[in-house]
């Protein structure tokens, strides 16, 4: 609080500074360290006995106080005069530019169909920075590395000039270094109002595609999605610094018409690594920029297409509806090919799910042949079953000489125990497994027997093992999976011993049920409640605390704590019926609370709590006791009399680690978002 002239013998020697974030000169710093020990002193002479007599003065002379009102404003000046010294205010040039660099991190390259900007897009926190304080706008005007990411394209007319200059501004500070491009216009509002036959304007001569595409000698990483009338208005262009490249063309309208299409805009590609191509299978003119690839994701309209890359294609992903493919006549050879992944959208025919026009009964597996390949991923049709020709055709081909498969994704259904098995033979190495519901007595071939005679153990590296959807009830075949190898003999090779394994689900419900199961809480389950039993009579004491407690009137609807606990605590019942008045005997209420304080758990585990699924088959009480402690005052009834928020509070404190112990003791662990089950 500023003070008048005759009481503020003390002023800021860099008053300028102080509402800013500026930095001090070597002599400003001189200065402000004597000012901050000159108001430490007149503190320090302000003695407490000296405080009281002056402050009983003032009182009693009418006063204003000037006292307590000079103390604050030393504080105050003593606070923010440090403040100019921070550390921060004076990191050097070089020290302050890594750091900028590290926060700006350039764009991600988008390897998926659809392009999704972050909430806080790399140039948004670059303009920032400058607009901090001059130090820290003169070091990142200084760093172009700053300003690579330009705005993404997303409206092409003049009259949208703000981004316009925004992105000239970018283009400028990032000087001569490669940039990062987005230019999304796939679903433009203003294309859904032509006709087929309306012309467009030709986008290449429009100031903001004009602006990006003269810069085309500095692309470096591009996403292109655009409608394919604006596509094809593009002229040809060389991109000699192009590395990654994800292009989309919007083709729903009109696929025929790419069949001959003319148009090759990106003419000369010659360092592109990494390409994404959605929507543009048809084009005659990208095997051209498929050369030199590295990285490949999209689906080609052919195999033949990857004839062009074969040499050199390290990681490959196809997606889409696979059936629209057309095979080779020859089986391709991928020398280098590590990781490959086939995900196939195609639900709608189910006969002939993996081919179109050809042979119903080949896979794209029948075609690929990687000795090399470390990683593979297939996902097909949820429901119908494929697993046995693409097992098939992987053994033939794909791996019929691979050993080195370090990681095997397998979403597929159908294959019987021996094609599994026979899987499992060829890869030897394998150190993750993801699997689709699988049977557990398929896993007895991959259990640890050191007895004479008999067969050794499938796939003995494996480190992770998922399944999901796990619909089996034998969860011993999964524990004594787990036990072979964790107890085998420390002298046995080649054999992982801390084996996790994971069941998934889709359903809160099959969760549930499944660990109700592996725990032996049948009770638990509707229609299994036995009489007399600890669990049922837990069951009855949550239910009637959740009535008491939450189906009150609320004092205060705006009450958010309230709320929160009505939220959290579902009990039987559609909605919060409030009781009759007659019901709000708290003092019986207070008795039967002391019920359930006095009774000592002889199973724990009754008191887990379930937070994030609280409609779940489960006793609640222990999350029942935490939202009763976190209650407002106003929500509860005579609770300065019964002290119910305090008593449960002590009950938390005493059950909580009961609850912890248990947790240990248990061999399956719930995940967070109660979706799946760890044995490890």
């Amino acid at each position: 609080m500023p003070l008048p002239s005759n009481h503020a013998s003390i002023v800021s020697p860099t008053p300028s500074l102080l509402e800013t974030n500026g930095v001090p000169l070597p002599a400003d710093r001189t200065r402000i360290k004597a000012a901050i020990q000159a108001a430490e002193e007149q503190l320090k002479a302000f003695t407490k006995e000296d405080l009281v007599r002056v402050l009983v003065e003032e009182l009693l002379t009418g006063g204003e106080y000037w006292t307590l009102l000079r103390i604050s404003y030393l504080n105050d000046f003593v606070r923010k005069h440090k403040a100019l010294l921070s550390p921060v205010r004076n990191l050097p040039p070089e020290l302050l530019g890594e750091i900028f660099r590290f926060v700006v991190l350039p764009r991600r390259f988008h390897t998926s169909s659809s392009v999704a900007l972050p909430k806080e897009p790399a140039h948004n926190i670059a303009y920032a920075i400058t607009q901090t304080c001059k130090y820290w706008r003169d070091v990142a005007l200084s760093i172009p590395q700053l300003w690579t990411s330009i705005p993404p394209l997303q409206y092409p007319y003049p009259y949208f000039h703000r981004r316009l200059s925004f992105m000239r501004l970018f283009l400028e500070r990032s000087k001569d270094l490669p940039i990062h491009v987005i230019i999304s216009m796939v679903h433009w509002p203003f294309l859904n109002t032509l006709e087929a036959e309306d012309s467009l304007p030709d986008f290449s001569r429009l100031p903001s595609f004009n602006l990006l595409f003269s810069q085309a000698h500095r692309w470096g990483t591009a996403v292109v999605h655009l409608d394919r009338r604006i596509y094809e208005t593009l002229p040809s262009f060389d991109f000699p610094q192009l590395t990654h490249l994800n292009l989309r063309v919007n083709e729903e309208s009109f696929p025929a018409s790419l069949l001959d299409c003319p148009n090759h805009v990106f003419q000369r590609t010659p360092l592109l690594k990494h390409i994404v191509l959605d929507n543009v299978q048809k084009h005659p003119h990208m095997g051209q920029l498929l050369h030199n690839v590295e990285s490949y994701a999209g689906l080609p309209i052919a195999l033949d297409y990857f004839a062009f890359m074969y040499k050199n294609l390290r990681r490959c992903e196809l997606r889409g509806p696979v059936s629209i493919m057309y095979y080779s006549d020859f089986v391709i050879p991928f020398p280098k090919l590590e990781y490959l992944r086939v995900a196939s959208t195609n639900y709608r025919e189910l006969s002939g799910a993996w081919s179109f026009g050809r042979n119903p009964e080949e896979t794209p597996f029948r075609y690929i042949k990687a000795p090399k390949l470390k990683e593979l991923e297939i996902e097909a049709h949820p429901v119908h079953p494929t697993a046995s020709l693409i097992v098939k055709d992987l053994l033939a081909v794909t791996l019929r000489k691979t050993t080195q498969l370090r990681a095997l994704t397998f979403h597929v259904v159908g294959w019987t125990e021996e094609e599994f098995h026979r899987l499992l033979a060829a890869t030897p190495f394998l150190e993750r497994l993801d699997i689709w519901d699988t049977p557990a007595t398929y896993l007895k071939r991959l259990v640890f027997d050191a007895s004479e005679g008999a067969p050794g153990a499938l796939v003995p590296r494996l480190r992770s093992l998922v399944i999901r959807g796990f619909s089996d009830t034998d969860f011993a075949t999964l524990e004594r999976l787990r036990d072979s190898r964790h107890l085998a003999d420390p002298s046995v090779k080649n054999l992982h011993r801390e084996l996790s394994i994971t069941l998934t689900y889709r359903t809160v419900k099959k969760f549930m049920k499944a660990q109700n199961i592996i725990e032996g809480w049948t009770e638990v389950e509707p229609g299994n409640h036995m009489k007399g039993s600890e669990c049922t009579m837990v069951l009855g004491w949550s239910s009637h605390l959740v009535k008491s407690f939450f189906r009150w009137p609320v004092p205060n609807p705006a009450d958010k704590k309230f709320g929160v606990a009505c939220s959290a605590i579902q009990a039987t019942g559609k909605g919060l019926r409030r009781l009759r008045a007659s019901n709000w005997d708290m003092s019986k209420l207070s008795h039967f609370l002391s019920i359930v304080e006095t009774h000592e758990f002889g199973n724990p585990e009754l008191l887990e709590p379930l937070i994030k699924i609280p409609s779940a088959q489960s006793t609640r009480i222990l999350r029942i006791m935490e939202v009763i402690r976190d209650m407002s005052p106003a929500a509860l009834m005579r609770d300065e009399v019964y002290l119910f928020r305090y008593r449960a509070a002590a009950l938390v404190e005493k059950w909580t680690p009961l609850v912890e112990e248990s947790r240990k003791c248990r061999r399956w662990k719930l995940s967070d978002d109660c979706k799946s089950l760890r044995l490890a």
